[in-house]
């Protein structure tokens, strides 16, 4: 536990109810001790606990660090035993910004003035927290959100919601109103040390911001104190120079190597060349590094094999990844990626992009060498099939192995590097094995593009050739089916002429589908090496899909008409 919580001071002696209930809790703690189990039975009036609640009240009194008493009327609004009366807000705030974890219990005592601006910026978040509806702390707790909402209900499983503790209640008992007892407004109290309840909330998972700001005077109290003791230079710092709150909480324990940038002296190092002056910055595929951003990129890429070699980011974003870090260098048995810590003031300095929810997480990664040919590409979709040439008469006995799997193609030609993006991330939904790139096609590796592609480009394998040649190779060598996109007008009922999509036959196990810069293929190479053309069907004459849309229904469309063992 943080030096700051300091054991609590002797409790007063005890009225005659609350006599009883710590005797109970000591008879229940012997029975622990002989026994290895909790305490056999609470108070009537808990039964509204949850049985996850319930568990964790009944070890906090068999381990001696707690008592409950019965408070009357208006003495259950004060008392003069020192400890501080405390209340349970539930918040909610942005989904990106606390991950999986939407909701907050915020523990601070009754008196204090909370400023839930003040709260978010402890926290380490950027946008405000709200309250939230007693619907919604229903379904995420099996709670009411009432006056007896207490930070126990936080190991409710599957909840996931994080408990804030306000700064003013560090190193001080508390007192929790856990059952309503009487019809008088008296109370069930938990009296306990704070340091000891975190104790056991964590021991169950729960997360736990701890020493919060919770009004502006505080929150300007906590910037000036780690103004004075410095910015950390690692996780391993000092608890007295680390950031309070969810960072804090996010780094501990953390195993990889990061670094804190926070001066103009941090900017200049070479570290950061990779991130320099990204607004309007076009690739052209020579790079030796890519710049991916936001969370969703960054994920993918890290789960990717890839070469990734640091990440730039917002503290309050770090444990949106820190899963995706440790699961990487895991599988890869390797020393987590570097991460430099960045608040979004000098962030925007770095890279001249606003570092808003995207912009505000980079990494860079190696450019990877594309596959040199279609034979290379093909084989390397499925790494564990038999090696080629083993006994082959031919060349193309040699690869006839790859002509016997199932196989989707996609070939773009001419698109920018957004609309690359986009056709990505539709290749990736529809189960698409490999995509095709015209020479004149965006850098499907630029930053815009793995953005549109919300990180697709680092999954679905990609070769950039001359797509005529590429198509009649797969036709002819590799058994696979090609069509080219079509003008709805194109159709005309004649043999061999274009089709429409909905009056495709059957597909075969192995095909690969051509579009153009806005859909339809007008490059007339394109179109002779494909064997049949396909449109889609519109009410609209004219109406222009757009070529992220067409490509979403075309392989869609194809996909279902295969066999369905192929699926």
């Amino acid at each position: 536990l943080p030096s700051t919580h300091a054991p609590c001071a002797s409790p007063p002696r005890p009225g005659p109810c609350a006599a009883r209930m710590v005797a109970d809790g000591t008879a229940g703690a012997e029975a622990r001790a002989e026994k290895g189990g909790h305490p056999q039975s609470l108070p009537s009036s808990l039964e509204s606990l949850t049985a996850a609640e319930q568990e964790v009240l009944a070890a906090l009194l068999a381990c001696g660090e707690a008592e409950l008493r019965v408070e009357e009327g208006s003495a259950a609004d004060g008392g003069d035993d020192g400890a501080v009366r405390c209340c349970c807000r539930f918040l909610v705030g942005e989904r990106r910004e606390l991950g999986p974890r939407t909701s907050v219990l915020l523990l601070a005592a009754d008196t204090e003035a909370v400023d839930l601006v003040a709260v978010a910026r402890g926290m380490g978040l950027k946008k405000a927290l709200r309250p939230g509806d007693a619907e919604l702390c229903r379904s995420a707790l099996g709670r009411e959100k009432d006056a007896f909402l207490s930070p126990l209900a936080a190991c409710t499983p599957g909840s996931g919601t994080r408990l804030a503790v306000s700064s003013a209640l560090c190193g001080r008992p508390v007192a929790l109103r856990l059952a309503p007892v009487g019809g008088s407004g008296g109370a069930l109290l938990l009296r306990c040390g704070i340091g000891a309840l975190l104790t056991e909330l964590r021991a169950r998972g729960v997360h736990v911001d701890d020493g919060v700001p919770c009004t502006p005077a505080a929150l300007s109290e906590a910037r000036a104190s780690v103004e004075a003791a410095g910015a950390p230079s690692s996780p391993s710092a000092s608890s007295s120079s680390k950031p309070r709150g969810g960072v804090a909480a996010a780094l501990e324990g953390y195993a990889g190597k990061c670094r804190w940038l926070t001066s103009d002296a941090d900017l200049e190092d070479p570290v950061l060349d990779e991130f320099r002056s990204l607004k309007g910055v076009q690739t052209t595929g020579s790079e030796a590094s890519i710049i991916a951003e936001g969370p969703e990129g960054i994920r993918m890429l890290l789960a990717s094999d890839f070469v990734v070699d640091k990440l730039l980011v917002k503290p309050s974003l770090f444990e949106t990844l820190r899963t995706s870090l440790e699961e990487r260098a895991a599988r890869r048995g390797e020393a987590p990626v570097l991460v430099l810590l960045c608040e979004a003031v000098l962030m925007e300095r770095i890279t001249g992009v606003p570092a808003r929810h995207a912009s505000a997480m980079l990494a860079s990664a190696r450019r990877p060498t594309l596959p040199p040919s279609l034979e290379v590409a093909l084989m390397h979709l499925d790494a564990s099939s038999a090696v080629p040439g083993v006994g082959a008469a031919s060349l193309d006995d040699e690869w006839a192995w790859v002509r016997e799997k199932p196989l989707r193609v996609l070939a773009v030609e001419g698109l920018d590097d957004e609309a690359v993006g986009a056709v990505f991330r539709d290749a990736a939904c529809f189960g698409v094995h490999l995509v095709l790139l015209s020479p004149d096609c965006g850098d499907p590796f630029s930053r815009r593009a793995a953005r549109v592609a919300m990180g697709h480009v680092f999954r679905v394998p990609l070769l950039r050739g001359e797509l005529p040649r590429l198509l009649s190779e797969l036709q002819h060598r590799f058994s696979a089916l090609t069509l080219a996109a079509a003008e709805p007008g194109e159709v005309t009922g004649a043999a061999g002429g274009a089709c429409f999509l909905d009056k495709l036959g059957p597909m075969p196990r192995r095909w690969a589908c051509a579009i153009g810069p806005d859909g339809p293929v007008v490059n007339a190479e394109v179109r002779a090496a494909c064997a049949c053309s396909v449109a889609v069907r519109m009410s609209v004459p004219g109406c222009v899909l757009g070529v992220g849309v067409l490509a979403s229904v075309l392989l869609n469309g194809l996909a279902e008409r295969e066999p369905c063992g192929n699926r």
